[in-house]
């Protein structure tokens, strides 16, 4: 029958994880395979057995080497199981059975191969830390729209990586500084002691398992999962989630929509939902109306709505959809003399934390942007309406929004 047990030492401390092992063989229980987080164990009758940890650094299933399996052998010392592809176990029941190692400063030069891999791990994590504490500002802060970059972006997942890093940089200087003592014990010439106390539990390596499936969790699902989840390009009827700003409304007597059909998809009128880790519910509607001899007809409507922990965020998000827009460079219908100056209006209101608008001086494009609760909406426009006219409906986008 075989049990599982939480490893409540560190499997490089290599005296406190060989006096548990040999106590839970006093209570029957007799080592199969050794995890850092969780060890299995088989019952059996309770017996004495002594355990000794080699160090071994090999390549994925490489087999342990057999020179090594056959000195152990020769001192009356079976092969039980290996951890991390580094460290081999051995047991005896032979309470007199001889030590393997005699010469503490050889022994010491195994040990010393070991030491200098998980110095040169840590290394390795802190660096990629730093690269990363120096990679996610630039990113959040690079288009200076951090909160609109954090929300609809892949920066959540800049910030998983660096709270993963960040978790386990303590677990890699604690095992290195476990491995240095060993070798500088054994470089003075004194045997490596084989009782030492050891914890009853260590939850920290349980907490980095867990952080470590989460955030793996997480991160599969930003890559891979949400992508698919937002169902693309859907009639206007469709958009149920708030109550969208109509262009023809805003056009007033004589507009006619434009239409242009592609495989049973209107793509100068839909709306289309996305999903975003930080941004679960979001909407882009899309309104085209006939090419006027003064331009371009049409509207395009960005809304947010943001979980309640981050509401916080929707002003923000509100201001930087606002720049972002008049700064005319996100759709081809855009950019036409970029340029030009704007006018902006901000419009004090009584449930609205933002509210404003902005018109190109040449005329021609307008902007607005408000934000509500956990809620934010832009809305793009060109042709012959005014947005100022229409502050109402646009608050209502995110006030009245599912």
């Amino acid at each position: 029958m075989n049990v599982c047990k939480i490893t409540p030492v560190s499997v490089y401390d290599v005296r406190g994880l060989e006096s548990w092992l040999e106590d839970m063989a006093r209570r029957g229980l007799f080592l199969k395979r050794l995890r850092p987080a969780f060890s299995t164990f088989q019952r059996g009758p309770a017996q004495p057995l002594r355990y000794r940890v080699e160090p071994c650094r090999r390549i994925m299933d490489d087999t342990p080497p057999q020179a090594m399996l056959d000195l152990y052998q020769d001192f009356g010392w079976h092969f039980v199981c290996d951890a991390n592809s580094e460290l081999l176990v051995f047991s005896t029941q032979d309470p007199e059975a001889p030590e393997p190692h005699s010469d503490p400063e050889l022994q010491g030069a195994l040990w010393k191969k070991l030491y200098r891999s998980k110095r040169r791990g840590f290394l390795f994590i802190l660096a990629v830390t730093l690269a990363f504490l120096v990679l996610l500002p630039v990113f959040l802060f690079g288009k200076g729209a951090p909160t609109l970059t954090l929300l609809t972006t892949t920066a959540p997942i800049l910030i998983i990586y660096l709270v993963f890093f960040l978790v386990t940089l303590p677990g890699y200087w604690a095992e290195a500084q476990r491995l240095g003592l060993i070798v500088k014990q054994l470089e003075e010439g004194v045997p490596l002691d084989h009782r030492s106390a050891y914890p009853r539990r260590r939850w920290s390596e349980i907490a980095t398992l867990v952080t470590t499936l989460v955030l793996f969790a997480a991160v599969i699902t930003v890559q891979n999962i949400l992508p698919l989840t937002g169902g693309g390009v859907r009639p206007l009827e469709d958009l149920t989630a708030f109550p969208a700003l109509s262009l023809a409304e805003v056009e007033g007597e004589g507009y006619v929509p434009d239409i242009f059909v592609m495989e049973g998809r209107d793509y100068a009128n839909f709306c289309e939902p996305s999903h975003y880790l930080l941004c679960w519910n979001q909407w882009d509607v899309v309104q085209t109306g006939d090419i006027e001899p003064e331009g371009w007809v049409r509207m395009e409507i960005n809304w947010y709505d943001l979980p309640a922990p981050l509401s916080f965020l929707s002003a923000p998000l509100a201001r930087e959809l606002l720049d972002s827009a008049m700064g005319l460079d996100q759709d081809i219908w855009w950019t036409d003399n970029a340029g030009a100056a704007w006018t902006v209006e901000y419009t004090p209101h009584l449930e609205a934390g933002f509210l404003a608008a902005a018109r190109r001086e040449d005329g021609g494009f307008q902007v607005a942007a408000v934000s509500m609760g956990d809620r934010a909406a832009v809305v793009r426009y060109t042709g012959r309406g005014s947005l100022t006219d229409h502050l109402d409906e646009i608050v209502d986008m995110v006030k009245g929004g599912a």
